[in-house]
Formats: structure tokens, C-alpha cells, sequence
């Protein structure tokens, strides 16, 4: 598996402010897997669900502090109803998707709530490691028929290889 280097990722970022723009890329980015899209139907995501999961992700800026975005903040910012937002994180709650647990802020009242979306990404991991498993089964299908198609090339030409020549 290749790794992540400082210079990939500066090269990523290039290629984004090209898509975007630099002022749109200098105001921050959420990164998260194109498998999470690919995958929609089959995590049982409406679109609904899937804004929620990008605007949970975009507050979570390191691994081990888990994010938490208010259900109210998310509302707004989603411009919808907060019983919306309610509803679908009780949904995906039930699913084993999203958890939360409750926060307290300094003086003892109700912080916003600190998601955990270990149960989305466990599946995303086991769709993603199905996705690279058909990708490279597919890449040593197409190796095996180009081994195939050679020797009737080589019969067409003579009988000559590339070496003859």
C-alpha cells in the first residue's frame, strides 16, 4: 500500500486549487473516501444522511478528538428543520452508523454532542477493501488476455516476436 508523502499531499492541493481555486481551498476541505458516494445505496444513505456525514466530517480535524458540530448548527447550516437532523441521526443511530455521546460544557450545562462514526467507517473500510479486490481481479483478467491475445499477434506476423524483428 503506498503512503502518503508531504510532497503527494502538496501535489493534491495543487490539483484542487486548479479545480477550485485558491481562496476556495485556503478556507478548508474535508477529506473523505469517494467509496462512502460510491457505496450511498448500498450503506442505506439517503442524500439527507450524506450531507449530515460531510458536515459531522468537516468539524473532525485530527483522528483521536472526535467531532462535534451542534444539531442546531447543523440544521442551519443544511437549512433545515432540526427535527430533520433529529430524525436522521436517530436513524443512523439505529443502523450502527453514527453514535454520539453527550458532552458538558465548563459550567455544567449540555455541550454539542461528540460523534463517533467508527460503525460508517468500518463499513466503508469493507467496501473499499471489495472495491480493490474486483480492481485488481479485473487488472489480472485484462493481463491474462493480453498474455492470450500475443501469440496469435506473433502467428499473424509471420511467426516473428518483437526480438526477430
Amino acid at each position: 500500500m503506498a503512503t502518503n508523502t508531504a510532497q503527494d499531499t502538496s501535489k493534491t492541493l495543487r490539483e484542487s486549487e486548479k479545480k477550485w481555486g485558491k481562496p476556495a481551498i485556503a478556507a478548508g476541505f474535508t477529506l473523505f473516501p469517494s467509496v462512502l458516494l460510491h457505496k450511498q445505496h448500498a450503506l442505506g444513505l439517503d442524500c439527507i444522511d450524506i450531507v449530515i456525514i460531510l458536515q459531522i466530517l468537516k468539524h473532525w480535524w485530527h483522528a483521536e478528538s472526535a467531532p462535534f458540530p451542534s444539531q442546531v448548527q447543523l440544521a442551519k447550516t443544511m437549512n433545515v428543520d432540526l427535527s430533520t437532523i433529529k430524525r436522521h441521526l436517530a436513524r443512523l443511530k439505529r443502523e450502527g452508523l453514527v453514535t454520539w455521546t453527550s458532552r458538558k460544557s465548563k459550567h455544567g450545562g449540555q455541550a454539542a454532542n461528540a460523534y463517533d462514526l467508527s460503525g460508517l467507517i468500518k463499513l466503508v473500510h469493507d467496501f473499499a477493501v471489495e472495491e480493490l479486490a474486483a480492481r485488481e481481479k479485473e487488472a489480472d483478467e485484462r493481463k491474462a488476455r493480453g498474455r492470450r491475445k500475443r501469440p496469435a499477434l506473433r502467428a499473424l506476423a509471420g511467426g516473428k516476436g518483437a526480438a526477430d524483428e
